[in-house]
């Protein structure tokens, strides 16, 4: 066929005249008006186009409350048997979409569904976790000289400690700092890297060690220790660069007992005391200064951006303070009774009263509480920041939140 200009503009011209000649007025009128119908011997007026909205409104509307979260027992389901220890003690921590349960018989993961995923068998005493990624290190504090690390369920490496562990951190690259007791010593931090092997060992000739960590970039290395001046005890954290094997910078932290040390995603060291919450940077510059103001800490959480701290007043209320990994206050909640558990995901915060789930957002306003049917002892966020593991007793459930 051939074209020529006078063909497509003939072509436009009718195309267009019947887009003029199309009556959007009689469309919308046969389209709303009301129609007859019989039925059952019985005549009924029946108008499609208002029972077509009815019907988008109803669909928009139900999808609305399951998001809402309004019927969120829609979405619970119970932990089978053979996931849970009766009466077994856990703590609970995020892994990838998972949640894992840490108690003394060693470490299971449990997804979404409820159903186990893998589980790590270990006879344990005072068990230590620390997560960085898909890097999982278990350490165990009361003399059984056990530590390892895993990956989605399988161990990668375990090390031959000769003494008491004191702490033990991994980072996103598989590579471990543990402290030790050491005779002749106040503590040793031993560096491993992902293969296993020792390769830097640092021995504390003055300050007893209360806390390592290692960069994820595993440059550096950070340690808490415990001072004294014959009148009074003090911290002072002890920042060291591995690979040129010397200490590059020291901070004190006066009149205040450093328990925590942790490098955030910046390789920057948040360092949690009795009294206060002081931001480093890896060379020992201070960054922010948070006073808790004589309140007590029961509770500590160092996400990617943000960190929550929990505590107690006087009357037995709990106080949720929500912070920028910066240092700058950007949410508070308060509660009238005790807050038991807070658990933290991106920027999902949930806490637990005895039979009560509450959602609480970044900013710390109260979005959602959940009544469950039984007591709870612990609670874990999964990776999709919606769904919580509750654990009471013999009982769990997996409930939706967001």
């Amino acid at each position: 066929m051939k074209f020529n200009l006078k063909v497509i503009k003939n072509s436009i011209k009718d195309y267009f005249g019947k887009f003029k000649n199309f009556n959007f007025n009689e469309k919308i009128q046969r389209a709303t008006a009301t129609k007859t119908v019989d039925f059952r011997d019985r005549t009924l007026l029946l108008n499609p186009f208002r029972i077509a909205i009815s019907l988008l409104i109803i669909a928009i509307l139900i999808i609305l409350i399951i998001n809402m979260g309004v019927l969120p027992h829609l979405n619970k389901k119970e932990l089978s048997e053979s996931s849970l220890e009766s009466g077994g003690a856990y703590s609970q921590y995020t892994y990838g979409d998972d949640v894992l349960l840490l108690s003394n018989k060693g470490l299971t993961a449990i997804d979404r569904s409820g159903k186990k995923k893998w589980k790590v068998e270990a006879q344990l005493t005072s068990p230590l976790i620390d997560i960085d990624e898909k890097y999982i290190l278990i350490a165990d504090l009361d003399g059984n000289n056990y530590t390892a690390t895993y990956k989605d369920g399988k161990i990668q490496h375990e090390f031959k400690v000769q003494n008491d562990i004191i702490s033990a951190k991994v980072n996103k690259s598989g590579n471990t700092a543990i402290a030790t007791e050491e005779a002749g010593y106040k503590g040793m931090v031993s560096v491993f890297n992902n293969r296993g092997d020792n390769i830097y060992t640092w021995h504390s000739g003055e300050g007893y060690i209360v806390d390592v960590d290692i960069s994820d970039n595993s440059r550096y290395l950070a340690v808490s220790q415990m001072m004294s001046d014959g009148d009074e005890v003090y911290s002072r954290i002890q920042f060291i660069d591995i690979f040129r094997g010397e200490i590059v910078s020291t901070a004190f932290c006066e009149s205040a007992l450093v328990a925590n040390i942790t490098f955030d995603k910046n390789d920057d060291v948040v360092a949690v005391s009795d009294k206060n919450v002081v931001g480093y940077t890896k060379k020992g510059k201070q960054r922010f200064d948070i006073n808790l103001a004589g309140k007590k800490t029961t509770n500590f959480i160092l996400g990617n951006d943000m960190m929550t701290f929990l505590t107690a007043d006087s009357r037995g209320n709990s106080i949720l303070e929500i912070y920028s990994t910066g240092g700058r206050l950007i949410g508070t909640y308060s509660t009238n009774g005790e807050v038991k558990n807070v658990a933290m995901c991106g920027d999902t915060i949930a806490l637990n009263t005895m039979r009560d789930v509450l959602y609480v957002n970044s900013r710390g306003k109260l979005k959602r509480t959940l009544s469950i049917e039984h007591d709870i002892k612990t609670i874990g966020i999964f990776g999709n920041e919606r769904d919580v593991l509750v654990i009471g007793g013999n009982k769990a459930d997996v409930v939706r939140i967001k």
